[in-house]
């Protein structure tokens, strides 16, 4: 729809200089089945994604409406739950997810890929990872 349109435009326009880019940075929003970078696969075979991706999914279970200021909310819960318990930085957090949900670890502000996501493709994404990726062990 056109409101969700002007939303994700707003949150990739300041990664391209012509229109051509858009669509390399916007394209995790209309694909669900995508490739991983090698620094995403990296990150998603490490210890932190297995501890912190299945706990974004019981954070979720709670989530009625996943918009971008409750997705704020959520990661700031994580990033302090996982600093104190396994003295985890936010890169530690935070890449798995975005990893898990665009492909690769870097790219536009986490919470607005969710808001923009919503909860079930969240949902789906973490679940594709946490079925397919093989980790390390």
């Amino acid at each position: 729809n056109e409101a969700w349109l002007i939303r994700l435009t707003a949150v990739v326009r300041d990664g391209f200089d012509k229109l051509a880019d858009a669509v390399k940075l916007s394209g995790w929003a209309f694909v669900d089945d995508f490739d991983y970078t090698e620094a995403a696969t990296h990150d998603l075979n490490g210890e932190a994604a297995g501890v912190v991706l299945p706990h974004l999914v019981a954070a979720l279970t709670n989530v009625v409406l996943l918009d971008a200021q409750t997705a704020q909310a959520l990661l700031q819960e994580l990033r302090g739950r996982f600093k104190q318990s396994h003295n985890y930085n936010a890169r530690t957090i935070l890449h798995p997810i975005r990893a898990a949900l665009i492909g690769d670890v870097s790219g536009p502000p986490l919470h607005e890929i969710m808001g923009i996501l919503g909860k079930e493709r969240v949902l789906e994404r973490v679940a594709r990872v946490l079925k397919d990726v093989k980790r390390e062990t």
